[in-house]
């Protein structure tokens, strides 16, 4: 998969971030991530690379990916009260300056609840002045922001609202993320971009053209040989990270 998102960039001729869950980090390791980011970033020299931990949500976790060499963190304390969510933040931003390590902070969370043993999603929106006092106390060079959108596959009414945003980027002035970007319409994205959103979180579309690509070879009982499967993934998600950087650039 690291291989097709490096394919499609150099393609495109793009900069690219590679983002990495704890949940990568526990099944692949964390010195083989960045020694496969590091490799890829080598090869394609012209090509400004980024190692980023997504969603971390302890300083610990930040502190090691930045001493493993991630080159940029995301401290996720957006499940805690407001002004734990910023001394959280502020001690991760203090730690990774200095190493000269970016620091993503969010405000505003796609929380779960059991509702008759139903999963459903509840939307926590922030506000132009806890955005504002977040930035400004907490010294962080990115914020994802709560806008109505979730993670993996799209769940009912899902939808980027856009009074949020213009309010949050009304008041701050350093680069929005979306996270939740894959498989929405392609005009709210674009729209967001306009509004001020920098940082489009897209890794779910990454993995469905992946996933799809094996299954459709894996059809074929004659198909036993991992290179011949894994192969066709690797190009599928070139072909969506060319398409992805041509729709958001």
């Amino acid at each position: 998969m690291a291989q097709g998102i490096a394919d499609g960039a150099v393609e495109m001729k793009s900069p690219v971030i590679f983002g990495v869950s704890e949940k990568a980090i526990e099944y692949a390791g964390i010195e083989n991530i960045v020694d496969i980011v590091k490799n890829l970033s080598e090869q394609n020299p012209k090509i400004p690379v980024v190692l980023h931990l997504d969603h971390g949500k302890t300083l610990e976790i930040c502190q090691r990916a930045i001493e493993a060499g991630f080159t940029s963190v995301m401290i996720d304390g957006s499940s805690r009260q407001f002004q734990d969510n910023i001394d959280l933040t502020k001690k991760v931003v203090g730690y990774a300056r200095k190493y000269k390590v970016s620091v993503e902070g969010e405000l505003g969370i796609v929380g779960k609840s059991k509702i008759k043993n139903q999963k459903s999603k509840i939307i926590i929106f922030p506000t132009g002045k806890q955005a504002k006092e977040f930035v400004e106390k907490t010294g962080v060079d990115a914020l994802a922001v709560g806008l109505g959108t979730a993670h993996g596959l799209p769940i009912k009414d899902e939808r980027i609202h856009f009074d949020v945003l213009e309010e949050v980027a009304s008041v701050v002035k350093i680069p929005l993320v979306l996270h939740g970007g894959s498989n929405l319409p392609l005009d709210q994205v674009q729209k967001a971009i306009k509004m001020g959103i920098s940082k489009v979180n897209i890794d779910t579309e990454i993995r469905q053209v992946f996933t799809g690509a094996v299954r459709k070879d894996l059809k074929d009982k004659a198909v036993f040989d991992p290179r011949e499967y894994l192969g066709d993934a690797r190009e599928a998600v070139r072909k969506q990270v060319i398409k992805k950087i041509g729709e958001l650039r």
